[in-house]
């Protein structure tokens, strides 16, 4: 049985620096979406695609510092 699995980490939302003047951006977001995906990959036997993704050393993973469009999520 196949498996699929979107994962979403969002640490970076623009407008947030219209309501408070600068910018104020998470951090733990990607990272957590990140290690659901490794679990959800290594037992769960699932085929995740992440998003915001990037490469890093060939292999996929949830990008700390890019923003998500709502088209992308559609």
């Amino acid at each position: 049985m196949n498996r699929d699995a979107l994962v979403v980490g969002i640490n970076r939302y623009p407008g947030l620096t219209k309501h408070t003047g600068n910018e104020q951006h998470l951090e733990t977001p990607a990272r957590d979406a990140e290690a659901i995906a490794q679990r959800l990959e290594e037992f769960g036997g699932f085929r995740v695609r992440r998003l915001p993704e990037c490469k890093i050393e060939g292999k996929s993973q949830v990008h700390p510092k890019q923003s998500v469009t709502a088209k992308e999520l559609k």
